[in-house]
Parts: structure tokens; C-alpha cells; sequence
């Protein structure tokens, strides 16, 4: 659960970039969250120790914002994620400590640099 975030969160902590290649395109044969309604994404963040402040942020934006995600699957999301208990081992575990820890800290600090500019919180609001 939530491996293609380690991934890239992984590559954020140790300083590099992701790039997007826009070209690429890529067919969904189901549509985002079909299935789940975004229950997964909250399991996900839950899994890789998201720090509770993001994973609000991040929810409060989409329930807002209202767009692909939708109100519903922010929702979801938020709720899957206080309320998921993960099992002790395979797909529905906890990421091991230490990579919890690594994320969380990272977020911490994304998220105090971001609270030091109140323009960033307008930006934010412009953005929704």
C-alpha cells in the first residue's frame, strides 16, 4: 500500500527531482479511484506515516477544490486514514519505521516552511 509514493518521496528526501513527462499519456481503463473512491489514497498515507497536518492540508484542499477527487473521495480519504489499522505484514502493512519516520520528518519540514510565508497560504487559496 502506497509504494509508488515511497518512491517518489524517497527521491524528494534525498534532494533530486521527479519530472513529469507530459507527452507520455497514459489510458486509466477505469476511472481514478473507481473501486476505492480514494479509501486507498488514506490507507496509502497512513501506511508511509504521512504527518496528520499533511494529510489534513492535503484532504481540506481536494474537499474544497472539489475537482477529479471530488468532496466524497477527499472525504473517504481523510477517514481512511484515522481510522485504517494496518496488518502486521504484506500489502496492508506499515512501511518500516525508520521510512515513516524519514517522510513525517520531511513533511515537517515542508510544512514549517510553508506556515513562515502567509503569502503561501493566499497562493494556496487562489490555487482552490
Amino acid at each position: 500500500m502506497g509504494y509508488e509514493s515511497e518512491i517518489l518521496l524517497r527521491s524528494l528526501i534525498s534532494n533530486k527531482k521527479n519530472f513529469v513527462c507530459k507527452e507520455a499519456k497514459m489510458i486509466h481503463t477505469e476511472k481514478l479511484g473507481h473501486g476505492h473512491n480514494f479509501e486507498e489514497f488514506g490507507r496509502g498515507m497512513k501506511s508511509l506515516g504521512y504527518h496528520p497536518l499533511f494529510v489534513i492540508g492535503r484532504c481540506l484542499v481536494e474537499f474544497i477544490k472539489n475537482g477529479e477527487i471530488g468532496r466524497r473521495g477527499a472525504w473517504n480519504m481523510f477517514w481512511k486514514y484515522i481510522t485504517y489499522r494496518p496488518q502486521a505484514q504484506g500489502y496492508f502493512s506499515m512501511f518500516p519505521k525508520e521510512i515513516r519516520e524519514e517522510i513525517r520528518d520531511y513533511q515537517s519540514k515542508r510544512i514549517k516552511q510553508f506556515l513562515k510565508d502567509p503569502r503561501n497560504i493566499m497562493k494556496m487559496m487562489r490555487g482552490i
